[in-house]
């Protein structure tokens, strides 16, 4: 940008008579040696003296070369410095004044951001107006900081206003954080990726505080720790317990300002599953929950549990294997087999090790007796699946694999099969697309993203369960489960530690309840829920 002076002619001045402008280090911050270019600005001078010529007004206030004058207080050798006046006095000097004389200066992304903040604030930026004066000044901005993408600024400047609006900073203080973490070496995408989920957290726990968890005489939603489940239910009432744990050290998922799934520490007097130190203590949280399961199972009930393992040090950890052991080992279970979840489109894990690419979760199959569970292949000839499901081709006997292999939608199904295929195919999330336009719409944020497939809890439901039947989750979620077990003639009960996504759920249900009201309520004698407290 153009400097404001009167005349490029240097002349010296006794350094004496030159006073710092506050509003520099006020943008820029204080000088340090323990900065690189502050350090490097400090040699260079000891070395060459001042080369370059502060700008200064009339009345002797440095609008550009603070840091050269404060370097130049601190060395004895130095007398005069030399400056180029301009025709304004101290009292004028504004922000926008300070950052147009700023271009030998070494600025982070924090400063370009502030400085960019500046410009639009100079010329009060107004979304939808024409103003040709901001138009050239952001041009030229842009072209003077070309290393520093737009998209890149437009982050920072979002950091520092989630700073201000939802963390309790001051303006100052917002950029002193931002510019902290940015030399500490954290990624401005992870730190609006944080900013964003406590903003969200907020807004889904304010929302929460208000909703009732969904119940009727067939679906149940509680809002507790599933350690609790005998608090609520009394007898042997469930025929299938179909649930996917938190996962130990895999996501973190902010949720009623407690992590709920994820790593870390910060939690551990709140005895968050997925939260522990170690893989043992981890088996022992979820054998807590399942030993409350065992109690209010029938003989002839399974237990399906959909777990991911981990590897440390590149070392395969066997988290199914260990936890199918501590299971048995309460004596009041039997484990029947793996079954397989394949999933095509795993995110690969560009990582230094020594090992394949896994690319499986696992559902592991328990039942109470062995000789007494259910089990039903309810699977007619004409039934069709996409994907590799079955064994069994058209018109003939089918029967399910125990590896749930889905097709590649670009590649397998045409338009109409793809529409009319259940949940999103061979993806991680089912309908995460519809699910949060709906959220969104009740006002929610979607944070929970790790939702399975319907066809896990279809499976696993249809082939051990009666109409009538019911079943339970310990880990809810947003009842994915508990919408498949309705949607197949069971009730349901699904208990889930967060308040939030208890209230996600209950939006999901009266959604799925609005959109099928033909779907018919259990006709079996004596089929309403047992009352819980």
């Amino acid at each position: 940008m153009n400097a404001l002076n009167t005349s490029n002619r240097m002349v010296l001045v006794k350094k004496e008579l030159l006073r710092k402008n506050d509003i520099s280090f006020g943008l820029y911050g204080d000088f340090s040696l323990t900065k690189d270019d502050d350090h490097a600005l400090f040699m260079s001078i000891v070395n060459e003296g001042i080369k370059e010529a502060l700008y200064v007004t009339k009345d002797y206030v440095v609008v550009s070369g603070n840091r050269r004058l404060y370097i130049a207080n601190l060395l004895n050798s130095i007398n005069e410095v030399p400056v180029i006046i301009i025709d304004l006095l101290g009292n004028k000097i504004d922000e926008y004044l300070v950052i147009q004389h700023q271009q030998q200066r070494v600025k982070d992304i924090v400063d370009i951001a502030k400085e960019y903040n500046i410009i639009l604030e100079k010329f009060n930026s107004q979304q939808g107006k024409k103003n040709p004066q901001l138009k050239e000044a952001k041009e030229k901005f842009q072209k003077e900081n070309s290393s520093f993408s737009e998209r890149t600024v437009d982050r920072v400047r979002k950091c520092h206003k989630l700073l201000v609006e939802n963390e309790g900073y001051d303006e100052t203080d917002a950029w002193k954080e931002l510019k902290s973490q940015i030399q500490r070496k954290t990624k401005i995408s992870f730190i609006e990726k944080q900013l964003v989920a406590r903003e969200n957290e907020r807004i889904n726990k304010e929302l929460a505080k208000s909703q009732l968890p969904y119940q009727d005489d067939y679906f149940k939603l509680i809002h507790d720790d599933a350690r609790n489940i005998k608090n609520h239910i009394k007898d042997r009432i469930i025929d299938n317990v179909t649930c996917s744990p938190p996962y130990y050290a895999m996501k973190t998922y902010l949720e009623d300002d407690i992590l709920v799934k994820g790593t870390g520490t910060k939690n551990i007097k709140l005895k968050q599953i997925g939260q522990e130190k170690s893989i043992p203590d981890y088996i022992n949280s979820l054998i807590e929950v399942l030993s409350q399961v065992n109690t209010v199972i029938k003989e002839s009930s399974s237990v399906f549990v959909n777990i991911m393992d981990s590897s440390k040090d590149g070392i395969v950890q066997r988290i199914p294997d260990k936890l199918i052991n501590a299971y048995e080992g309460t004596g009041d279970v039997t484990f029947i087999q793996y079954i397989y979840w394949y999933k095509r489109n795993v995110i690969p894990r560009y990582e230094n090790e020594k090992k394949f690419q896994t690319s499986l979760e696992y559902i592991l199959h328990f039942v109470k007796d062995p000789k007494k569970y259910k089990w039903f292949n309810w699977v007619d000839k004409n039934d069709k699946f996409y994907g590799d499901l079955v064994i069994g081709g058209d018109g003939k006997n089918k029967v399910f694999r125990n590896v749930l292999i889905y097709p590649d939608p670009k590649e397998q199904l045409n338009n109409d099969e793809y529409l009319n295929a259940a949940g999103l195919i061979q993806s991680n999330a089912i309908n995460n697309h519809k699910l949060n336009k709906l959220l969104e719409e009740k006002g929610y944020k979607l944070q929970h993203n790790a939702l399975y497939s319907v066809e896990i809890p279809m499976m696993c439901i249809l082939s051990t369960t009666n109409k009538g039947d019911t079943v339970m989750d310990p880990w809810s979620g947003l009842g994915t489960t508990g919408i498949v077990a309705y949607a197949n003639g069971c009730k349901y009960y699904g208990f889930d530690i967060s308040e939030v996504y208890t209230a996600k759920a209950t939006v999901r249900i009266q959604d799925f309840l609005e959109k099928n009201p033909d779907l018919k309520k259990i006709e079996v004698e004596n089929s309403k829920m047992v009352d819980i407290n």
